[in-house]
Order: C-alpha cells, then structure tokens, then sequence
C-alpha cells in the first residue's frame, strides 16, 4: 500500500510556503533551473517576497538502508533537525514529505529556508580566495569549523561527508557565521568505528583545506578541535591517523 505525507513547520514562512505548494505532488510539477543534481536528488530555488528557499526533491532512492527506514531523505530531515538541537548553525527546515510503500521511501522533498548572503567554503576557495588571506575573517572560520566538528563528534556523530562544499558561510561584514548544509549520510557510531570515522571527518575537511591553509592554521584547528594548548601524545597519535587516512585514499 502506498502512502503520501507532506508536512511543514509551524511558522508564518511555512504557511506561506504551503499556499504555493500545498501538497507534495505540486512540488514536483514545479518546472525550475536546477542548481544541482545527483543520482537521487535534485536542488532547486523558490522565492516568496525576497525570502529564499531551497527545493531539495529525491526522485529515487536507492540501497538496503531506504528498505529499512533509513533512506537519505528521511535521514537528511532527521539530522538538520539535530544539529539545530545540538546548538549549530543549520538550514531551517520548512516542509518535508515522502510518498513511501511500507517502510521505503519511493520519493520526496525536503524544503530549507536559505541562508542569505552565504556561499560554501569550497565556492568561496574558488571565487574570492583573498578571503583565505584575511586572517581575522580565516581565524573566525577556522574557530567555527573545529567547534562544529567537536560538537558532532562529542554527540558520537559522524558527518561522513565533511568537505568544504557542505560547509555554508554567511558573510556580514567582517563576521563569518558557519551553517551545516547537505547531510544525508551523517549517523552515530560506538567505539573503533567512531574513532574510525572521526578521522575520516578531520581527514576530509583537510583534504581541501591544506590548499588553502599553512600548517600553523591546520595545527590551530586542530588544537580548536582537540580543546588542546598544544599538542600532546594522543594529539600527534590524531594526526598521523589522519594523514594514513589521507594517504590510503590518495594512493
């Protein structure tokens, strides 16, 4: 048997929102420019009086885990809704819902209020790299970056998908607010396996980041992250795990 929910937050912006796509079929007769698109998912932009919001449409969904509940969907509104509980910066969610046989998602959407004035890390590295040569502006990101990530991992949350290009900055004036975007693959672990995927979190973020940044602003952010003045055993420990890491994948 095949159901159908769509539900939106309980906020003046929501209502509105609905007015233009009251149920979850309307968001998907709706014809845009995508901005991105994956092998699951599409992304696209509505405005409503100079508010933004970003469409998040899956189209398929794909693997045992969408049998069992646990589909990219259904995870990426689970885990934007924790990080706002946890105290981090993220999308607002705005509406979501599902068409779904038993436990599987069959397809749905997700729908995040924009960030205004932003641009991800990644774009920001691309387009106005003398940003990365400010270094009150790289102080504040490198500060934000690592209490994010301390946060998640203190939860025994792993992203998985930590690059730059899920990383949101905010920019007013010369104050940098760091959003969490894109996060379906996120999950928590217990024991090795989260050790494990901690690196694979750190090694992430510096597999960009060591283009841009000199080693001293890699050790600052490390030591942000650790909550270490300097570096003791189990930090140099950190480190060279991260660097296997890092090595595995690009050999």
């Amino acid at each position: 048997m095949i159901k159908e929910v769509w539900s939106a937050s309980n906020t003046e912006i929501a209502t509105k929102f609905l007015d233009y796509f009251p149920t979850l079929e309307s968001i998907f007769d709706y014809q845009a420019t995508i901005i991105s698109k994956g092998t699951q998912s599409e992304v696209m932009r509505f405005n409503i009086e100079g508010t933004g919001f970003y469409i998040k449409r899956y189209f398929r969904t794909k693997g045992l885990r969408s049998h069992l509940g646990y589909s990219r969907l259904r995870m990426e509104i689970r885990n934007q809704k924790r990080f706002l509980r946890w105290g981090l910066n993220a999308a607002a969610v705005i509406a979501y819902g599902e068409r779904y046989r038993f436990s599987r998602t069959l397809k749905g959407a997700l729908v995040t209020l924009a960030v205004n004035n932003s641009s991800n890390l990644e774009d920001i590295s691309r387009n106005s790299p003398e940003l990365f040569k400010n270094k009150a502006w790289l102080s504040q990101v490198i500060k934000q970056v690592a209490e994010m990530a301390r946060i998640l991992h203190e939860h025994r949350f792993c992203h998985n998908d930590l690059f730059l290009r899920n990383l949101l900055i905010q920019q007013n004036s010369d104050q940098p607010k760091l959003f969490l975007i894109d996060c379906p693959s996120g999950c928590f672990w217990f024991g090795t396996f989260l050790s494990k995927r901690k690196v694979k979190d750190i090694a992430s973020l510096d597999k960009h980041a060591s283009l841009y940044l000199s080693r001293t602003q890699r050790l600052s952010f490390l030591l942000y992250y650790r909550q270490s003045k300097r570096l003791t055993k189990s930090d140099k420990r950190f480190i060279r795990d991260v660097l296997a890491y890092s090595r595995r994948k690009n050999g």
